[in-house]
């Protein structure tokens, strides 16, 4: 019987990153707080709070001053170039901020690889999002379902969770395959396998591959815990305080390729990705 051995699997470089997080808009500001040990919890800010009023008072019936949970929040959510991006005043204003942070952030990583619109137009470049669906009360459709009905119809597009990677491969002419994963805590992981996967068999030539999450209403409901939160609030991953998760937000995406191209075209390597694999939770 012939004996086929497999061909080796091919290395994938990291050429690109992009973030935007609480205390950390890219990687140097990213690598400061881990080398000094910074702490990002913080309160919910207050400007972000009297944004969705008129959600929380339809949650928050208990007649008592709102709370909201301790977490690692991004500043500014409701600065967006819409022009930069193509799109109109109110389509902008309708769409989840997710969204509006996530065209940001790829922009910023195919920037940070130095791949500008003109050399990515047409190219089979894939966008891989790991996004978990937000809960009822962290869902933007429906503060605008709620309080502004009558703008339904503009916002759809907007709010639906399988146009985000979508839409920036629209804008940019991108050719490869686009999707989302949500495999919960391990979706922004998955999606950079998924991502590494279709590169190897060809779907793509490189990809944009990460994770995304927004808190838009962190209220505390004592009916919505779920026994996992952390007391004061605070995550302490694999340590022997640690006594639960808290809230956070961000966004971060990398741009991947085969590590021979990525050689051959004198790319910035940042790491590379011997191998991958996934099983029933990610």
């Amino acid at each position: 019987m012939e004996n086929k051995r497999k061909e080796p699997r091919k290395d994938i470089a990291i050429i690109g990153i992009g973030l935007k997080i609480s205390c950390a808009r890219d990687l140097e500001q990213y690598w400061e707080i881990i080398k000094n040990k910074i702490g990002c919890t913080e309160d919910f800010p207050k400007y972000r709070a009297k944004g969705v009023e008129g959600l929380v008072n339809i949650f928050n019936d208990s007649g008592e001053e709102p709370k909201f949970y301790q977490g690692s929040y991004i500043g500014r959510i409701d600065e967006f170039d819409n022009e930069f991006f193509q799109l109109s005043p109110r389509e902008a204003s309708l769409m989840d901020p997710a969204q509006r942070i996530f065209l940001e952030t790829i922009r910023n990583t195919f920037d940070d690889a130095g791949y500008t619109a003109e050399r990515l137009k047409q190219s089979k470049t894939g966008v891989f999002l790991g996004y978990t669906s937000s809960s009822l009360k962290d869902n933007y459709i429906v503060d605008i379902a709620l309080n502004h009905p009558d703008l339904l119809p503009y916002s759809m597009t907007g709010n639906m969770a399988p146009l985000i990677p979508s839409r920036i491969a629209h804008l940019l002419d991108l050719k490869g395959p686009t999707m989302v994963m949500d495999t919960a805590c391990s979706s922004a992981l998955v999606a950079l396998h998924e991502a590494c996967e279709h590169i190897l068999s060809g779907n793509c030539e490189m990809a944009v591959a990460g994770g995304l999450k927004l808190n838009v209403m962190p209220l505390i409901l004592d009916n919505m815990k779920i026994g996992i939160e952390a007391l004061d609030g605070k995550t302490r991953t694999f340590d022997s305080g640690a006594d639960g998760s808290s809230m956070g937000e961000g966004c971060c995406t990398v741009l991947v390729k085969p590590l021979d191209l990525a050689e051959k075209d004198g790319d910035l390597i940042y790491a590379v990705i011997k191998s991958s694999s996934i099983n029933h939770d990610g």
